[in-house]
C-alpha cells in the first residue's frame, strides 16, 4: 500500500472512531429519535457514515 493511501485510510478511521466516541460521550439515546426510526444510535451513526 503506499504510504500516501495508508496516511488516508489511517486518517479516515481515526476521524469515524472520535466521531462515534463523542456521539457515546454525548449521551444520546435512541429514545431521541423519531418513533419511525427502527436502528438504535449506533446503527444510525453507521448508517450515516456509510452513505
Amino acid at each position: 500500500i503506499p504510504k500516501k493511501t495508508l496516511n488516508e485510510r489511517l486518517s479516515d478511521s481515526a476521524g469515524v472512531r472520535l466521531a462515534h466516541e463523542t456521539l457515546v460521550r454525548l449521551g444520546v439515546t435512541s429514545a431521541e429519535l423519531p418513533p419511525w426510526i427502527d436502528l438504535d444510535i449506533h446503527q444510525l451513526f453507521y448508517l450515516a457514515y456509510a452513505q
